[in-house]
């Protein structure tokens, strides 16, 4: 009886356990980017019964990315610039993740991009670790350690969220003083500008391939489930894509 108890038991779990993630697999495959983001995790560690599969890691990492998740396009955009699970050093690659990361205020992208710069063009190094800066700042209310020094070894002494000033040293030692608004810009001639500028770009929804159908139902609104047709677990039945809900596509913004 106690065997027969304890095998009751595992089966309620087990199944409950397959529930969560068929949810989570429901909701990722419906184009929810923060639920594309943990299932690749699933898949990059083997959580949860999900065996590892660096494939389907990068597939649904990519998937996130595209579906706007920062913390995806800041991870996508690292394993272009080093060429890691399988994808090829791209630094026009990691260059647009990376930055669409940082515009989606994600601080770790910011001091990517920061130190990539560092030696190519310091006035857009400045910018994004200022960016970065605040971002932290914002956050938690401390000045960050490590764009600090890394300020500091361009000659910027900054301080986010004060209205004193820093001071800007040039490569021959002469310095001057600006007022230290913030990276993102209050009017101030001190701000670095950003070196792109948005523009809307039209893209077919990569869900439905801009049917705007559902794509578990195909559009039908009802799908075969064991013996008799029922309303689609994906769309409950209004035969829109989850993703672009019909729209058979988005905008996004890109920085050119």
């Amino acid at each position: 009886m106690k065997k027969q108890i304890l095998l009751l038991i595992a089966i309620i779990v087990s199944l409950t356990s397959y529930g969560q993630d068929a949810k989570l697999i429901a909701k990722a495959e419906a184009g929810d980017a923060e639920f594309q983001y943990c299932l690749a995790h699933k898949y990059e560690y083997g959580w949860d019964g999900f065996p590892k599969d660096e494939v389907k890691y990068i597939h649904w990492l990519k998937k996130a990315a595209e579906g706007g998740h920062p913390e995806a396009q800041y991870y996508l955009g690292d394993y272009y610039r080093y060429g890691e699970y399988g994808l090829p050093k791209d630094v026009e690659r990691f260059l647009k993740w990376t930055k669409k990361s940082a515009y989606n205020n994600n601080s770790n992208a910011c001091y990517s991009l920061g130190l990539y710069y560092d030696d190519i063009n310091k006035q857009e190094a400045i910018y994004w670790l200022k960016k970065g800066a605040d971002i932290d700042f914002k956050e938690t209310g401390k000045e960050d350690e490590y764009f600090a020094e890394a300020l500091h070894k361009l000659g910027v002494y900054y301080h986010p969220g004060e209205k004193n000033s820093y001071a800007s040293s040039s490569s021959n030692g002469a310095s001057s003083s600006h007022s230290s608004s913030s990276s993102r810009g209050n009017g101030s001639s001190a701000a670095v500008a950003p070196l792109m500028t948005p523009v809307q770009v039209w893209n077919p929804c990569f869900m439905c391939g801009g049917t705007g159908l559902c794509t578990s139902c195909q559009g039908k609104g009802k799908d075969w489930y064991g013996n008799s047709y029922q309303l689609c677990v994906t769309c409950h039945g209004n035969m829109y894509c989850q993703k672009c809900y019909g729209r058979k596509g988005y905008y996004t913004t890109e920085y050119r």
